[in-house]
């Protein structure tokens, strides 16, 4: 479900989620479409999920203080910003990062904790390493040069 204020967008984004069928010719598409529609159920529940949603960001931050204040005199990992001059974080998930590799690499780390039954995985990778994003580029004949951080 995608909510915008701009008829523009609102437009593109039917057009997008429904195949991106032409105006005039419908089976030429000007650009990659999905087939998003939703039901009219899906949109209910959508809906009703919505008017909830300062609840559920209420608890997440929760959450997410709490994790802070549990964690905060870990010296080897780095935890999320809890605000910044523009965005306060919601915490939908509690990302830490590894400062040190003295206490082992990732996986391993995963797999002490998995033994003490604590949930983990790997964060997302950066889009710009994503394989199918270098490889849309590429078909594009953009030239970009990724460097590491």
């Amino acid at each position: 479900m995608v909510l915008v204020n701009e008829d523009e967008l609102a437009d593109r984004c039917n057009s997008l989620r429904n195949l991106s069928f032409g105006k005039s010719d419908r089976f030429i598409h000007k650009e990659q479409g999905w087939n998003f529609r939703i039901s009219n159920l899906q949109a209910a529940i959508g809906v009703a999920q919505l008017e909830r949603l300062d609840q559920f960001i209420r608890k997440k931050r929760e959450i997410g203080l709490l994790y802070g204040k549990l964690l905060k005199d870990c010296p080897h990992i780095q935890l999320p910003l809890v605000r910044t001059q523009a965005v306060e974080n919601i915490f939908w998930i509690y990302g830490v990062v590894l400062n040190n590799e003295s206490v082992g690499n990732a996986k391993e780390i995963m797999r002490k904790l998995s033994e003490k039954n604590i949930g983990t995985r790997p964060s997302f990778t950066q889009c710009t390493c994503n394989l199918r994003y270098m490889m849309s580029i590429e078909n594009q004949n953009y030239l970009i040069r990724f460097l590491k951080i």
